[in-house]
């Protein structure tokens, strides 16, 4: 007579493992995604997805692609988007990356991309990829693991873990096995809020057009000095992200190379000398004491050292 009440008890209770925190999201073999209709740019798309315990979303196969599809076909239907940021960038290293880490095994890109842009966009009606600037704002996919579990006794639900934390901005970038580039991280504690650390170098960008003297000024002020550096891949990294710092891929920055008269050595601003160069052809100009970075390529031009010159600025200090 006790065994079936048992066995009744039994099929009462079960574990309900893999779901998704919200009903609208979509789960596939243990992730899920969430499509959100607000228009973004790639950066502050990133950090909507950051600040649930998400990532921008990374896609790994043409059936998680025609799922995902599918399901952001289905969410969109009744607004006006037509594409989505999802996690695919190019980095410095001259390789793609996704924003969780994981690896780019999969490719859907269009006829004729990638092209010169380093963000990924995909369309809304087919899921193909193509590239854009970082400053385009559209709606876009976060992705997350859906590893909690859940405890069903009865009609009772207890959740026996905590949602997703959100991911601190102490948190690393991808990083690849570029010499010179160990670390591509943001340090709450010792970097500002929007400062990008690289390596030891916490890095500010100013998009006030400034002179020379005004933009170490303003360094100064934040304990730095305009920018330092050490290797080829920290500029190419450092000239990616002004490009969507500054919202331009025109013009020059200032940064922390300088020399006292024509006939002496450059040096940084933090005193350390030049180990590396990265002149644009036919620099440097004669009588020209101080130095930008172009925007588009991360090459050096010098500069008069007067008022009249106004450019963005980049600021660098040891963490």
């Amino acid at each position: 007579m006790n065994i079936p009440i048992l066995i009744s008890l039994i099929f009462l209770v079960s574990k309900v493992v893999g779901r998704c925190w919200d009903d609208n999201d979509l789960e596939i073999n243990g992730r899920c995604f969430q499509f959100n209709n607000q228009y973004l740019n790639w950066d502050d798309a990133r950090k909507a997805c950051w600040n649930q315990g998400y990532y921008l979303a990374s896609i790994h196969s043409s059936s998680e692609s025609d799922k995902i599809t599918e399901y952001v076909r289905r969410q969109a239907n009744s607004t006006d988007s037509t594409f989505y940021w999802f996690g695919l960038y190019y980095t410095s290293s001259n390789n793609w990356a996704y924003d969780d880490g994981s690896a780019v095994d999969y490719l859907n890109w269009l006829p004729d991309f990638p092209d010169q842009y380093h963000y990924a966009l995909a369309y809304i009606d087919n899921g193909k990829w193509f590239t854009v600037s970082s400053n385009s704002e559209e709606a876009y996919l976060c992705s997350y693991y859906s590893n909690f579990e859940s405890t069903v006794e009865a009609s009772t639900v207890e959740v026996t873990t905590s949602r997703p934390s959100p991911i601190q901005a102490s948190t690393s970038f991808p990083t690849t096995t570029t010499p010179g580039l160990t670390t591509i991280s943001r340090s709450p504690t010792v970097c500002q809020s929007n400062d990008v650390k690289l390596n030891n170098r916490c890095y500010s960008f100013n998009n006030n057009e400034l002179s020379q003297e005004d933009a170490k000024a303003e360094c100064a002020k934040i304990g730095k000095t305009l920018a330092v550096f050490d290797t080829l891949s920290q500029i190419n990294f450092i000239t990616s992200y002004a490009q969507s710092q500054f919202q331009t891929t025109f013009g020059n920055f200032w940064i922390g190379l300088q020399r006292s008269n024509s006939a002496s050595p450059f040096y940084w601003q933090n005193e350390g000398a030049l180990t590396i160069t990265n002149w644009s052809p036919g620099y440097p100009f004669n009588g020209q004491l101080i130095v930008g970075q172009d925007i588009s390529n991360g090459k050096w031009k010098t500069f008069d050292n007067n008022n009249n010159v106004r450019l963005f600025s980049v600021c660098s200090g040891i963490v």
